[in-house]
């Protein structure tokens, strides 16, 4: 990609004692037309599957810049840095029932949708030390987080650094709860509060922060410093109240339902939340790049129908 203005790097200040960064992502719907997809991919019956033009440019090079930049991080730092976590927080891969009829899937066949996630996840696997999996929706991994199980246990085999929960035989979890560097942190996929206006940009995340500070005083329970979530595909954050809560970008482009939610012509970012962690404090920024795309504008001012209809016939082929 030639323009990197799209991008925003992580600002994070180094400290002066060990520390680790945690990568949180997700919802990168490997498996949809609109969604993260390595060049090509070799179907079990023999055909090939290559990606489009816009998944190739504004999904798959922005995936392997940004985990190029965390091996670059991690080398810069190696003197300082205890290790990198990474955290699939669900939808990593996808089966789409808001699709019945499969039109932006690009295989039905379940062990291909796990074998093209390992394969886009495998971009990651040179500079992580550690792997939490957690689990998405039915709609997009099936029953219970069928297909992130599938994943889990594919790349546990393939030797992934993959952290099992410390109870139960599952590799993937619903509610991840982790403590590294004496900072404890919180994974869920989908918050339940979102927004998808403008103007009330913040206040979902700043809602979920009181509900969840509001829920552990009734449980009296010992407060996360931090939950991350996915599933809305934007990212926002809130830091006012006892748990911060964060929201994290997708990786995927507009699909047809996002179209019938009435949020076409609204581009979000796709990336993810950068955290470092040390001796319990933690900070966070956000990697992420915004695709743009060529407007398609007809202009009635200065162009007949007959020359449209004649500019469209070539272009389709008639």
């Amino acid at each position: 990609m030639d323009n990197w203005k799209q991008t925003h790097q992580p600002a994070l200040t180094i400290p002066g004692a060990p520390f680790s960064l945690m990568i949180v992502f997700g919802d990168m719907h490997t498996n949809s037309t609109r969604g993260v997809f390595p060049l090509k991919f070799e179907r079990t019956e023999g055909t090939t599957i290559f990606a489009s033009r816009e998944q190739e440019t504004h999904l798959w090079t922005p995936w392997c810049r940004m985990w190029y930049d965390v091996g670059e991080f991690r080398r810069k730092y190696r003197h300082l840095l205890k290790r990198v976590i990474a955290v699939y927080n669900g939808d990593g891969v996808d089966r789409n029932n808001h699709d019945p009829e499969g039109y932006e899937l690009l295989t039905p066949h379940r062990q291909e949708i796990v074998d093209i996630g390992e394969q886009v996840l495998n971009v990651a696997k040179p500079h992580v030390d550690v792997l939490i999996c957690n689990r998405g929706t039915p709609a997009h991994v099936g029953p219970a987080g069928e297909l992130d199980e599938m994943l889990a246990r594919q790349l546990l085999d393939h030797h992934w650094p993959v952290l099992p929960p410390p109870k139960g035989t599952s590799l993937s979890q619903y509610w991840p709860e982790l403590i590294f560097d004496q900072v404890k942190i919180q994974f869920g996929h989908a918050p339940g509060m979102r927004t998808t206006r403008e103007h009330l940009r913040g206040q979902a995340s700043n809602r979920k922060a009181f509900d969840m500070t509001a829920a552990n005083d009734r449980m009296h329970k010992v407060k996360p410093q931090v939950i991350v979530y996915s599933h809305v595909h934007y990212p926002e954050c809130s830091i006012q109240h006892p748990i911060h809560v964060y929201y994290s970008p997708a990786w995927q482009l507009h699909t047809a339902y996002v179209h019938n939610l009435g949020i076409s012509g609204k581009q979000e970012v796709v990336g993810a939340w950068w955290f470092l962690l040390s001796q319990g404090h933690y900070q966070a920024d956000l990697w992420s790049y915004l695709p743009q795309f060529e407007e398609s504008v007809w202009d009635g001012d200065s162009g007949s129908v007959d020359e449209a209809i004649a500019a469209y016939k070539v272009r389709a082929g008639f």
